[in-house]
């Protein structure tokens, strides 16, 4: 089951809602589904709640018979800290009438004490006063080194510092407190020259300075050739090419930009989205993010994106972790929207202060907690360290990522800039394969400590022209841009999907969303393309009731050209489909009881759209559902097997 919030705070009355997804046997009827709290061993406590699969937003279930079962369990009130443990059983019974049961997975439910201004403000400021010494001692032209010492022992005593310490390459300060929350500093000598993170100083067993090597010596941290495909969910999933990357989409992720545009230059990460942006066939669309924009929620999205590249600062930690940077800067109440993340014995974020600004830092951790199935996407990022171990790596590998390229050691910024940006030029202007664009890449910093530019993965990752995950079989989003209420569900009543296993939804704004519902995806119609196919299947409260009205929603399709000009290639409403309607054993939240004739569909209707006058060109498709007249009674479209023949 999964919980939001993902914890509870000890002393605070919360209302607890747990969905979790289940699949039943045609040969089976489901009696029940309970949530229960158990020992940390799986044994019965208590029962908690009934889960249900109703579309009731009373008990938190947004779509009735979509697999997702929910309950909102009201007023849970703990004292002490403490880790709760919950469980969901079925219970079915077979047509020979034999009752089967079955439990699922346990999930940990941690309860803490709340975080405090107090203490978030208290962190702050050991961070701003341990950046003015060091500034100082810059300044002062002092020993560094001994400055580094006399930090950290001034931070040790420190009250509320459950811990201090110097990062293994003596590049961070970090203080822990007693609720696992920690705060760095980054110590960077100025004349190391501008880098991607810190570095100590000589002599440092931990960060030795290594000869000038030769490229051909460095060697992958993991084994190369083997196609990396999602590895969670379901394994019999179509997924195509494993050559491939699954999604066109483009994240150019620069929290530090205008400090790179200080340094005498552009942002490289500008450059590169300037590269995905010209690209034609393949064709991205491409978010690109700078300073503040690079938020924390950008990288809860990683998995959406086939292509990612990140220009940050790293920092190093105790244990050989690594955090980036992020441009979202630390206050208390953002502190308490990541409180699930910063304030944990295991804690997957940090805060850290550099050049005047606190702001949240992310481990590997927190990218293997929010993006489960990546779309086989090759990730590039510039930063100090990120392959020194195999955590990052294998926190992205294991996740579904494709290809990563990165650094093994503290980075210059010119050499880090130069290798990625050669590395995007080769794989979107040469028309290069992953590993070629890697071999074809500088390899070795000449300066510093003459880091390698290294690559794990498989070396034949290709983007490809076609349009991407068109039957959802990727179980999420991936590829598409959403807008409002789009989502991926595997069932809706008895309706299941055209082929494989998932199916797209957009809506008029069904369960706790309040906006219609858009997909849209940047593709390359070939120049041999006639038409696009797919299949829909339209829901609605509106039938039978409101046909003949002013109340219309709505399905179109359309075509956006480069120039921004959309053209609509198909549109229905309501009224065009009142005459071959089927009721459905389902209802929707948002229309009053009694009022309306229930929910009616259509079944699956295929369509043929033409696409000639677009052959050739790079357009962005767009399915998208709409209200006219109310926002009361909702609708809802299956859309599944979008090709283009």
């Amino acid at each position: 089951p999964d919980a939001t919030p993902q914890g509870l705070t000890t002393g605070v009355s919360t209302d607890l809602r747990v969905v979790t997804e289940l699949m039943v046997a045609d040969s089976l009827t489901l009696d029940s589904v309970d949530l229960y709290r158990v020992t940390s061993t799986g044994d019965s406590v208590e029962l908690l709640s009934p889960l249900r699969d109703n579309g009731d937003l009373t008990n938190g279930d947004e779509i009735q018979a979509d697999g997702n079962y929910t309950t909102i369990v009201e007023g849970m009130f703990i004292v002490a800290p403490q880790t709760l443990y919950l469980r969901a059983l079925a219970t079915a019974t077979s047509v020979t009438g034999t009752t089967h049961t079955s439990w699922s997975v346990i999930a940990e439910l941690p309860v803490r004490y709340p975080p405090t201004e107090g203490l978030v403000n208290v962190a702050l400021s050991y961070q701003d006063s341990i950046e003015t010494r060091w500034q100082d001692a810059i300044d002062a032209s002092e020993d560094l080194e001994a400055t580094r010492d006399a930090l950290l022992s001034w931070l040790d005593g420190q009250d509320h510092v459950v811990d201090a310490y110097l990062a293994p390459d003596r590049g961070s300060l970090w203080a822990v407190y007693n609720n696992g929350f920690e705060a760095g500093v980054l110590l960077a000598d100025p004349a190391d020259g501008p880098l991607y993170g810190t570095s100590g100083g000589a002599g440092i067993a931990d960060a030795p300075v290594r000869p000038h090597r030769d490229p051909a010596t460095t060697a992958p941290l993991m084994s190369v050739g083997v196609p990396a495909r999602p590895v969670s969910g379901n394994d019999d999933r179509n997924l195509g090419d494993p050559d491939e990357v699954d999604s066109n989409l483009a994240l150019v992720y620069s929290p530090f930009a205008t400090w790179l545009e200080g340094l005498g230059g552009t942002d490289p990460a500008s450059t590169v989205a300037t590269l995905f942006d010209d690209a034609h066939c393949p064709s991205f669309g491409v978010d690109y993010l700078r300073d503040a924009e690079a938020t924390v929620d950008a990288l809860r999205d990683l998995y959406r994106y086939g292509a990612v590249s990140i220009f940050t600062h790293s920092a190093q930690l105790a244990g050989g972790e690594l955090a980036l940077l992020t441009g979202e800067e630390v206050d208390y109440e953002r502190c308490l929207a990541h409180s699930w993340d910063l304030f944990d014995s295991h804690p997957s974020m940090c805060i850290v202060r550099t050049d005047g600004r606190s702001v949240f830092a992310v481990k590997a951790g927190f990218v293997a907690k929010y993006n489960h199935r990546f779309p086989n996407s090759i990730i590039q990022i510039a930063a100090c360290d990120v392959s020194a171990n195999n955590i990052w790596p294998l926190a992205f590998m294991e996740s579904g990522v494709g290809y990563l390229t990165t650094f093994d050691g503290s980075v210059t910024v010119d050499f880090a800039n130069e290798a990625s940006l050669a590395f995007w030029s080769n794989l979107l202007e040469n028309g290069d394969r992953s590993g070629a664009a890697y071999e074809a890449s500088p390899q070795v910093d000449p300066g510093h400590r003459h880091a390698a530019f290294t690559a794990t993965g498989n070396p034949m990752l290709f983007y490809g022209q076609e349009l991407q995950n068109g039957g959802f079989e990727l179980g999420t989003l991936a590829a598409w841009d959403v807008a409002g209420d789009g989502r991926v569900i595997s069932r809706l009543d008895d309706q299941l999907p055209i082929d494989g296993n998932a199916m797209g939804i957009i809506s008029t704004g069904l369960g706790y969303t309040l906006n219609t519902g858009e997909i849209n995806q940047v593709v390359c119609v070939p120049a041999t393309a006639t038409q696009l196919s797919f299949h829909y299947n339209f829901f609605s409260e509106e039938f039978l009731e409101w046909c003949g009205s002013g109340y219309q929603d709505y399905f179109q399709v359309s075509v956006i050209n480069g120039v921004g000009t959309e053209t609509v290639i198909f549109y229905i409403e309501v009224d065009n489909m009142c005459d071959s309607v089927y009721p459905a054993n389902i209802q929707f939240d948002q229309g009053p009881l009694g009022d309306d004739n229930g929910v009616y569909y259509t079944g699956w209707r295929q369509l043929g759209l033409d696409l000639t006058p677009w052959a050739g060109q790079t357009v962005t498709l767009r399915f998208a559902a709409g209200d006219i007249g109310d926002s009361i009674f909702d609708s809802a479209i299956l859309i599944d097997a979008i090709s283009i023949e």
